[in-house]
This record gives structure tokens, sequence and C-alpha cells, in this order.
């Protein structure tokens, strides 16, 4: 790996690390849409990879954080086996499906969390029903996973939708990257223990995720000395700056 590859990939670590721990989404709205454009020869399966191993251990680090300073509230073990089972199908079906295919569910994805800032923007807010939280965790960590995100790009503006309190939502969508994290480290690992893939960019991999933790630890410690409406902000900029940057090097 040559030193301006390692810096580069040390600045995207760093800066997707920032992100998860600020925000509690997912560094992969960083590293999918920037690596892609800047190593096309490198299948965007492998780069959702890449993504997922970094949201893993650098979530790991934020949800710590949240545990840590609220209180803390038992899951439901049923909606769990299901959350887990969805993530598990999602990262097999990863593979089935084409590059251009997974870009679109990318923009897709960024734009439909977008829409619903904007309704959060106008004040229409929901009724939450029965295991809305538990839902739209599970439907936003599966979409999430098919493109390298974490779900919390779409799962915190989804539950603020409900009028949660947003301390409440980081918490819950620090628990949505993990878990995406997690079921894609340990099925991906897997696959490449029973037939090793020699071209995977391992160092790649490595230094993106190590960068992360680095400041995913940090950031979180700052989470709670900005308000809700700066962190709403900086995550509504930040998608539409990715939206347009990806579409036009598309």
């Amino acid at each position: 790996m040559v030193y301006n590859d390692l810096l580069t990939l040390i600045l995207i670590g760093f800066f997707s690390g920032s992100l998860v721990g600020l925000l509690s989404i997912g560094g992969g709205i960083v590293i999918v849409p920037m690596l892609h454009v800047i190593y096309p020869d490198i299948p965007i399966q492998d780069i959702v990879i890449i993504s997922l191993h970094q949201i893993f251990f650098s979530s790991l680090t934020t949800y710590i954080t949240h545990r840590s300073k609220q209180k803390n509230t038992k899951k439901n073990i049923y909606w769990l086996f299901l959350h887990f089972s969805s993530l598990i199908i999602a990262a097999y079906v990863l593979h089935l499906l084409s590059e251009g295919l997974i870009s679109i569910l990318f923009i897709s994805f960024i734009i439909i969390s977008l829409i619903i800032r904007v309704l959060n923007i106008l004040e229409i807010h929901v009724k939450p029903f029965n295991y809305y939280n538990e839902t739209m965790t599970t439907t936003c960590a599966t979409f999430g996973s098919l493109i390298g995100l974490g779900g919390s790009l779409l799962l915190y503006p989804t539950l603020r939708l409900s009028n949660q309190p947003y301390k409440k939502v980081l918490k819950e969508c620090a628990f949505s990257s993990l878990s995406v994290g997690l079921l894609g480290t340990i099925f991906h690992d897997l696959l490449f223990l029973l037939n090793i893939n020699q071209e995977f960019p391992w160092a790649m991999m490595i230094v993106l995720t190590i960068s992360s933790i680095i400041t995913a630890r940090i950031a979180s410690l700052k989470t709670y000395s900005l308000n809700q409406t700066i962190i709403d902000n900086i995550s509504f900029i930040l998608s539409v700056v990715i939206i347009i940057v990806y579409c036009y090097y598309l």
C-alpha cells in the first residue's frame, strides 16, 4: 500500500469514525461512495463488506458510551431473533445483487432518509404503534446492511418522526449500527474462511477500521454537548452532499 493510499484511507477512517461518534450513523455513508469512486476496480460488494467491518468496531465504542450514559432497557428476545435473522439473510442477498443495483439502493436509502427529515423539519409527526421502534430498527438495518450502512441514517429521522427524545434515538441508532456490523462481520468472515478470497483488500479494511475507531470513541463523548438541532442539520447537509457527489461521479 503506497503512502498516498494509506493517508487517504486514514483520513476517510477519521471522518467516518467522527460521524459514527457524533451522529450515531454508520460511517458507510462516507466509506462506500468514496471507495467506490476512488477505487473503481474494487467490487462494490467488497466495499460494502469493508464498511460493515468498520461499522461494527466503531459503533461498538459508540454503543458502549450511550449505554453508560443512559438507562438500559431490555430487548425483546423474539424481536432480537427476527432482527438478526433478517440481517443474516441480507448478508447473503448482498452477493446476489449487481453493482448497479447496489448503487441505486444506496442513493434511494439516502433520498428516503432526506424525505423523512423534511417531514421532521415541517414538524409532521406520527403516532407510534406497538413495536414501532423494533419494526423500524429491523427494516432500516436490513436495508442498510445491503449497501454497507448501519441503517441509522434512515432510522434516526424515522424514530424522530414519532417525536421521541433525540438522545434515546441516538442509542437506538447505535444499537442498529452495532447489530448490522456484527452480523455482517461474522457472516462474511465465515464465508472468507470457507472460501478464502485472496483478492479482498484486507489491508485497506484494517487501516479504515482502526482509524475510525479512534475518532468514534472521542466523538461519541462529545455527542451529549451538542443539541438536537445541530445533529439534525449536520445529518441533513451531509446526506445532500453525498447524493450530489456520488450521482455526479456515477
